[in-house]
């Protein structure tokens, strides 16, 4: 059983960079839904009510 430390140390290694990995993933997605919703005209009608949910997450 002397491999068993290295997995385990390899799993972390894992976890920890892939937990790094999606979080700048989630922050890169998160500018790109601001900016296509900043992108969106702004109408005030309000029989132009579908439009205001186009983006929204």
């Amino acid at each position: 059983m002397e491999f068993l430390p290295d997995i385990t140390k390899w799993t972390q290694a894992l976890l920890r960079w892939g937990h790094v990995f999606f979080a700048i993933l989630w922050v890169g997605t998160s500018f790109t839904f601001n900016y296509l919703d900043n992108k969106l005209p702004k109408s005030s009608k309000a029989e132009d009510a579908e439009a205001e949910g186009i983006l929204q997450h």
